[in-house]
């Protein structure tokens, strides 16, 4: 859309400032959800502003039965630097916004106490520190970017050994 300022006459500078529509960045200043321009000189025609979408990562993490898995933590990183953190929600939920358009990876660290693990899929490496990796999500502008995670949950065996009502120690359980 077209737009014109009207101001006092005597003034040679000023600052342009539009608000872009949510979830967007200005391509010439970098900033998101707006355009500044300080020190125009006036009057001034011809100022074009062009805005791109940001893009984002959602998803899901649950079990193939289709229980969520809460409290795991995510953490989206660009050139090995961490830009964006999330925890999934009660349902699994996960939500990455405002992003640029580039290539990422995104760390996954279930809950311990989820008895959760991700299998082996494409893209998706087991780090000898217990959390996940997908290597690497390329993002387009305005791309919103689906993953959907499912997990398989260990089982476990928990319990005492006792001897007359006592814990018994120096037992091998297998």
């Amino acid at each position: 859309g077209a737009f014109a300022l009207s101001g006092d006459a005597a003034a040679t500078t000023g600052t342009l400032r539009i608000a872009l529509p949510a979830n967007t960045m200005s391509v010439a200043t970098r900033e998101s959800g707006a355009f500044t321009m300080e020190n125009v000189t006036l009057p001034q025609s011809g100022l074009n502003v062009t805005f791109v979408k940001m893009s984002g990562i959602n998803g899901q993490i649950a079990t193939a039965e289709g229980k969520p898995i809460a409290n795991a933590s995510l953490t989206l990183a660009q050139n090995g630097q961490a830009v964006q953190t999330a925890q999934t929600d009660a349902n699994g939920a996960f939500a990455l916004s405002g992003l640029e358009a580039g290539d990422y990876s995104l760390q996954i660290a279930m809950p311990a106490d989820s008895g959760a693990t991700l299998p082996a899929e494409a893209g998706l490496t087991a780090q000898a520190d217990g959390t996940y990796t997908i290597d690497r999500l390329s993002l387009a502008y305005g791309e919103e970017h689906s993953l959907s995670l499912t997990a398989t949950l260990l089982c476990a065996v928990r319990g005492t050994v006792t001897e007359s009502g006592a814990g018994a120690a120096g037992l091998t359980v297998t």
